[in-house]
């Protein structure tokens, strides 16, 4: 994978780990988490959460300790302690504002990489109350979602890429927030569109191409939701899968003022390089290059690496959650095919899902940055899945809790 190797460049990981400051950002984001779990009530979600907060600050801890790569995490820690400062940082805005959240917990705790790896940890299991929420609105008569809270917490790559210092984890939690507040919007609650505002403007600072597809993605949940209540009639598939496909034609314009044809072929230069590159080499000549090669991007996207593309431990690793991916994608088939669900929210949820991974497809070549980028997309398929998930959820429960039962008995 393309995404460095140790070196000098890792001097932010040498800071002495003072115990008092450590202690506290560990205190502090668990009482955090037994607030949220006693509040939320659920038996299953705490003992899940919790294991699952444990495993995210182990993994935090072990890459930043063991793992030869780099990835951004220097860079958002010099820009967190340029910020403190007082200096201008270089870097994008994106890069500035998650530097502006970073040096914040430098502020209250101390200027150590690993306490932002504990608070993502923390974000990472309050990740899936949210994705619940969504699964609600998508299907308003599954009420039992602990296999997919379960689920989300123990995605396999999730449980690194989530737990290490960068953006990504703060940019699922807004992404996925400021889903379920305009889904629950569009099934009966239209005031939370209004505090869906500020979340995605939030996001829109952090990763603004997710911010956009939200943003795009309502507007047609809006339409779809206007036409079946002021003419009485339901949305079609078909004319929802139309309305997602003219919709997202019209989105081509926006995505080519931010990302023309040179800008693209720059984006496969970068990202195409190393053992981890795939669709390589490769250069739009036109937009019409754009459009024949979108559909199959998108599939290297949400699926690669393939056992052909095995060329070291991590890449076999990526390659563990292929089968995961297929489950999730037919799943999601039989779910849609075989429950009722809001028709509104599907076509949010379906112009998110399209349009996010063609178009990270287009310009993503490398598996380190793929595996990374495509976890949004990963959750929004569980949410799909969400009935057949539940379904399989309950045999598992039910065997856990008759070896349980045999244990038990054994022991008396």
């Amino acid at each position: 994978m393309s995404t460095g190797s140790a070196s000098s460049s890792r001097a932010y990981l040498l800071f002495d780990r003072e115990a008092p400051g450590v202690f506290a950002v560990l205190v502090a984001a668990s009482l955090l988490l037994a607030a949220v779990c006693r509040a939320v009530g659920n038996r299953v979600y705490t003992a899940t959460a919790s294991a699952a907060f444990v495993g995210h600050v182990t993994a935090g801890v072990a890459a930043l300790q063991y793992l030869p790569y780099n990835w951004d995490i220097g860079t958002y820690h010099e820009t967190a302690m340029a910020l403190l400062a007082w200096q201008q940082p270089d870097g994008s805005t994106s890069t500035i504002a998650f530097g502006w959240v970073q040096a914040g917990l430098y502020t209250v705790f101390q200027p150590d990489v690993l306490v932002v790896a504990v608070f993502n940890s923390l974000l990472a299991v309050l990740i899936p109350l949210p994705v619940a929420a969504l699964a609600h609105s998508l299907y308003p008569t599954l009420d039992d979602l602990d296999g997919v809270r379960t689920l989300v917490l123990f995605l396999p790559l999730s449980v690194l890429f989530l737990s290490i210092p960068m953006r990504d984890t703060l940019a699922l939690a807004l992404f996925v927030t400021a889903l379920a507040l305009g889904a629950r919007a569009l099934t009966g609650r239209p005031l939370l569109g209004l505090a869906a505002v500020p979340v995605v403007g939030a996001l829109a600072l952090i990763r603004v191409e997710l911010a956009g597809l939200v943003f795009v993605g309502a507007l047609l949940g809006i339409v779809v939701f206007a036409v079946q209540r002021y003419t009485d009639r339901t949305v079609s598939v078909p004319s929802l899968v139309a309305g997602v496909g003219a919709t997202g034609l019209i989105g081509v314009v926006p995505f080519a003022r931010r990302y023309d044809l040179g800008t693209l072929n720059y984006q496969l230069r970068v990202r195409g390089v190393g053992g981890a590159a795939y669709l390589t080499p490769f250069q739009y000549e036109s937009w019409v290059d754009v459009f024949l090669a979108a559909p199959v991007r998108a599939m290297y996207f949400l699926y690669a690496p393939f056992p052909t593309h095995v060329d070291g431990v991590f890449d076999l690793v990526a390659l563990l959650e292929l089968p995961l991916l297929v489950f999730l994608t037919v799943a999601a088939a039989r779910s849609l095919r075989a429950r009722d669900w809001s028709t509104p929210v599907g076509a949010l949820l379906g112009l998110v899902l399209v349009g996010g991974t063609m178009g990270y497809g287009l310009v993503d070549a490398n598996f380190g940055t793929t595996v990374r980028h495509r976890i949004p997309f990963v959750v929004l398929l569980v949410v799909l899945a969400a009935p057949v998930i539940e379904q399989r959820w309950q045999p598992l429960v039910e065997a856990i809790a008759r070896l349980q039962i045999g244990s038990a008995r054994q022991g008396a």
